[in-house]
């Protein structure tokens, strides 16, 4: 009956205004094929070497001791942690269940990695959201921090009472001498239907979400206006707290988007571990995002109260609906891949694999 009620008003929400659907679509298809595509295929392709050729089991062994101390999870979860916290999601979310496929991880270790490992990147809350919505670098700069703290935070609050070493993995049996050529074109194919199906939700969140912007107005200044976007999408959520009358209020807002990170990475974060082939739970990673949107907004609120002075620098931009293209962040994504791939080679020179 759900499903009926919410298909029934999807199906009214695009025909209200046609014109509307159509353009909300092409700019979803515009924000992928100009943002997306570019600055998230060739690192989930990195991402995927790196799990399959064994390149990060240097760094596993390095961050052993702090994984387990903190999140209760082995090693070998330290290159998608790292790699969640460099790329952002989903690219994070892909790196756990690739291990988790390969054997390396276990399923308990693998759903509670998917509940810390997958974050705003830090160009897009810094430039995009930061710099471009807000008109603060600094603001971006304070909001990714928050995000990346907490969200951390929630990794070790939440972690596995008990560490099941004896828990089952996804496979025994995998092999370790795949050959340079499998293994590469292998994560071509994977990163590649990967990229399709976030490129799916993305431009058909788009589309909803500007086709309900339609219906409030895209500068509406309700606070459940923005809070509405932003269950949703981030990038519309934070955008939508930009219209918002109070400085603060639109901060306090813009953080809890981030922390929730929106229904549109869950699911696609949901279709990434489905593709691997197992049935993981992402129970974990809803209480997780949930209680990160509510710690992040609590510790905005508190920083704007301490601190009224930090909502001064906000210079909200005229139009945070459009689509805002971070030309650093390809950059900035690249030279810390070059930076990991570096730190593994120096590192395999001490411990051979």
């Amino acid at each position: 009956i759900a499903i009926s009620v919410l298909c029934f008003f999807l199906f009214i929400l695009l025909f209200l205004d046609s014109e509307i659907a159509e353009e909300q679509m092409k700019r979803g298809m515009r924000i992928c094929f100009d943002t997306l595509i570019p600055s998230l295929f060739p690192f989930m392709v990195i991402s995927e070497l790196l799990v399959r050729s064994g390149a990060c089991k240097p760094i596993s062994r390095l961050l052993k001791i702090p994984m387990a101390a903190l999140f209760g999870v082995s090693g070998e979860c330290a290159s998608a942690l790292l790699i969640g916290i460099i790329c952002g999601f989903p690219v994070g979310a892909k790196a756990a269940a690739a291990l988790y496929s390969r054997g390396d991880i276990t399923k308990t270790e693998c759903e509670h990695l998917l509940s810390f490992c997958n974050f705003p990147s830090a160009p897009f809350m810094i430039f995009a959201v930061g710099e471009g919505m807000f008109g603060s670098r600094n603001v971006g700069i304070f909001l990714y921090l928050t995000l990346l703290f907490f969200g951390l935070l929630c990794g070790i609050l939440l972690r596995p009472k008990e560490r099941k070493y004896d828990d089952i993995k996804a496979s025994e049996t995998v092999s370790s001498n795949e050959n340079v050529l499998s293994i590469f074109s292998s994560s071509i194919v994977s990163a590649s239907s990967s990229v399709i199906s976030v490129c799916a939700f993305v431009t058909f969140f788009t589309c909803i979400v500007g086709c309900i912007s339609s219906l409030f107005g895209a500068g509406s200044n309700s606070p459940l206006c923005a809070l509405l976007f932003s269950f949703f999408e981030l990038t519309s959520g934070c955008a939508a707290c930009t219209s918002l009358d109070s400085p603060r209020t639109a901060l306090i807002l813009a953080a809890a988007a981030g922390g929730w990170s929106g229904l549109s990475v869950f699911l696609q974060i949901y279709s990434l571990t489905r593709t691997e082939g197992e049935k993981l739970s992402l129970v974990p990673y809803i209480k997780a995002k949930a209680l990160n949107a509510l710690l992040c907004a609590s510790a905005t609120s508190l920083m704007t109260y301490l601190f009224p002075s930090f909502t001064q620098k906000i210079n909200v931009a005229e139009d945070a609906f459009s689509s805002v293209i971070s030309y650093p962040q390809t950059f900035t994504v690249a030279v810390n891949i070059i930076f990991m791939l570096a730190l593994s080679k120096l590192l395999d020179r001490k411990h051979k694999i």
